[in-house]
């Protein structure tokens, strides 16, 4: 009997857009987790988490995940289970709940044979891991884990930060310290330019411009080409971190996997003019007495805005603070790696006490505090401090997930109320954006399409009506990615 020939598929775990389940669809962006399968080997491209919205990270680390059990042919009826017991089952990986903060993980029940690149340090990108990793080892699997050195101690600033977090709600998160430790010395570091191969892949890492050690991949497999750009970027960055993406040796492509966070943002804005925006919003706030929060991405973001302050002068007339371990973190390693100066260490808050002392003082100052959604972390508490007081400023300089409170406080009018933490608020500070994303704009992933020239284009990691009207209008052959949907290549 001939043997059926096999193709590649391309398959979402998360990171993409969604079928309803039970009227809910999970967010476009966050949880990136593409698959690559052919046979029973798989590419895994990222493996990240969703940001928890509402009760979701509470069910989510209560860990309760349905699992069916067929009765009299057809019927199915569902069964609550554990994680931890979920954890010790040999058999398979069970489909994620439209609330979970976890890809879609059955997706990778036939394969066998798992390489997985965590292609930059970001929460959405690399979330998931010890949880996955927690599952394989229960099926017999141990993936190849590959990073560059910058993004494997980012993943341990990602996941220590996601472990205290739950901690402090009492919840449980899947994983401990222990495992977390195992799993950063799992991790074997590539860097660009290097070619690997694993089974039918050969997979060639390329600067992708987003943060410090971002990658992205071209992938080929039975004479098919694949490149996934995880998140991009054109232009140079603010501090010298990354380098940016060059497409010279990527070549004609199959299929392109392209990340849309920013693609609404027709053409590139200057990240130069929104950081002299945002130092002018900030002086002009200080020198009238109001105090200034920045909610930042944890990972790059802290460094380009305290660089732009230290710049203007701002950091030697007025108190700027950082706050957050995370943020600490980041920063300590872009130290490490000699990109900034060591100065930025001295503007760290010490301990819980000087926090509340910062924000119950009348004085001028800046704190610099993740989340950049204000989804957790010390931007909520300072967020609720002083979001009352007209004087103020919160400035956010990274994209606001719909929903998210951050979104909220961004679409809502002064004088309307919100829930920040655990406090009643009524807006009346100013709240403002700037545009200082690592993210190619539509006409740089535009001009990326035309000159790749792939038979198809999947789209993801952004809004999913954005994507449409981007396909209608400037590109053809390409497409919104759907989370569980086959894409043969």
């Amino acid at each position: 009997m001939r043997r059926k020939k096999m193709y590649p598929e391309l398959i979402a775990l998360g990171g993409a857009a969604t079928r309803p389940q039970n009227g809910e669809k999970r967010p476009p962006i966050g949880g990136s987790a593409i698959l690559l399968r052919y046979g029973e080997f798989g590419f895994l491209s990222d493996c990240g988490a969703y940001q928890a919205r509402g009760k979701a990270l509470e069910k989510e680390t209560e860990q309760v995940i349905f699992d069916y059990k067929t009765i009299g042919g057809e019927y199915k009826i569902p069964i609550v289970k554990s994680l931890m017991n979920y954890l010790k089952q040999e058999d398979t990986l069970l489909p994620a709940k439209s609330d979970s903060i976890l890809p879609d993980f059955s997706i990778l029940n036939k394969v066998r044979y798992l390489i997985i690149l965590l292609h930059h340090g970001h929460h959405d990108h690399v979330g998931g891991l010890p949880v996955l990793r927690k599952m394989l080892a229960g099926k017999g699997i141990r993936p190849i884990i590959l990073a560059t050195a910058p993004t494997r101690d980012f993943c341990k600033q990602a996941w220590t930060d996601q472990l205290k977090i739950m901690a402090n709600k009492g919840q449980r998160s899947g994983y401990d310290r222990i495992m977390m430790y195992k799993l950063l010395k799992e991790i074997q570091i590539v860097n660009p330019g290097q070619t690997l191969s694993f089974g039918p892949f050969d997979i060639t890492l390329i600067h992708a411009g987003h943060i410090l050690g971002a990658l992205s991949a071209l992938v080929k497999v039975a004479e098919k080409k694949v490149f996934f750009t995880s998140d991009i970027s054109f232009n140079n960055p603010l501090i010298p971190g990354a380098t940016i993406c060059s497409l010279d040796n990527v070549g004609k492509l199959d299929y392109l996997v392209s990340e849309f966070t920013y693609g609404k943002q027709r053409k590139h804005i200057s990240k130069e003019t929104e950081s002299n925006r945002l130092i002018n919003d900030v002086r002009k706030t200080l020198e009238e007495g109001g105090k200034v929060l920045i909610p930042a991405l944890s990972i790059e973001r802290v460094e380009i805005i305290f660089e732009a302050l230290r710049q203007a002068g701002i950091t030697k007339r007025w108190p700027v603070y950082i706050n957050g371990l995370s943020a600490k973190i980041s920063a300590v390693t872009y130290v490490r790696y000699g990109i900034i100066d060591s100065e930025i260490e001295k503007h760290f808050v010490e301990n819980i006490n000087q926090s509340y002392t910062i924000a119950r003082s009348n004085n001028a100052c800046v704190m610099i505090a993740p989340a950049g959604m204000m989804g957790g972390g010390w931007s909520v508490y300072f967020g609720s401090q002083w979001a009352s007081d007209a004087k103020n400023l919160i400035a956010f300089t990274c994209y606001q997930i719909k929903g998210s409170p951050g979104y909220k406080l961004l679409t809502m009018k002064r004088g309307n109320e919100l829930k920040l933490g655990d406090e009643n608020i009524c807006l009346r500070a100013k709240i403002r954006k700037y545009s200082l994303s690592a993210h190619a704009s539509g006409e740089e992933l535009e001009a990326m399409i035309e000159r790749l020239k792939p038979k198809k284009t999947l789209l993801v990691h952004g809004e999913e009506a954005q994507i449409d009207n981007f396909v209608r209008s400037s590109v053809k052959n390409a497409e919104k990615m759907i989370v569980g949907k086959r894409y043969t290549i």
